[in-house]
């Protein structure tokens, strides 16, 4: 498959959409050059650590098991 159906695939299903990495830095390195190959705007994708996602998946679990603060 060449890369720019690669690419564009990958912002049809991930447009608005953060995208979890275990190591972020080098994930967008390598997502940013599939998007510049392929034309597209480098930034059109967004990642994040799935550290951050994982934190923020538990705070909002807790956050709904705790009772309201008064």
């Amino acid at each position: 498959m060449s890369h720019d159906l690669v690419a564009v695939r990958m912002v049809e299903a991930f447009d608005g959409h953060d995208l979890v990495a275990s190591a972020p830095s080098l994930d967008g390195k390598w997502l940013s050059v599939l998007l510049r190959a392929a034309a597209l705007p480098r930034h059109r994708l967004h990642g994040r650590g799935s550290d951050d996602a994982t934190r923020k998946t538990a705070e909002s679990i807790m956050l709904r098991a705790l009772p309201p603060a008064h």
